[in-house]
């Protein structure tokens, strides 16, 4: 819906006022569900932020470095390249 909508707006309206009705969009989207939903579970008692003893679970915690390595090695070498384009002084359109 979204890549319609804003193909047709950024032809009438252009790409500024585009991109800000999409948002307003996502925003009025956004506070409907904020003023629609109720909490499913009850509130977490307090206690420590980052609770380190999850990675007493084995699965858990070579699932978790997994996917950390997974995303690194997705990401990194788009940024990688881009940054060693530019140490050969090439255009950043061009890389």
């Amino acid at each position: 819906m979204f890549p319609s909508m804003l193909n047709k707006l950024i032809y009438t309206v252009g790409f500024g006022w585009a991109i800000r009705i999409a948002g307003f969009i996502v925003v009025a989207c956004l506070i409907f569900a904020t003023l629609v939903i109720d909490a499913r579970l009850p509130p977490r008692k307090s206690g420590r932020f980052l609770d380190f003893a999850v990675f007493k679970d084995l699965p858990f915690t070579v699932y978790t470095f997994g996917a950390a390595f997974v995303w690194l090695g997705l990401y990194l070498p788009i940024f990688v390249s881009l940054l060693r384009a530019m140490d050969f002084v090439f255009e950043v359109r061009c890389s």
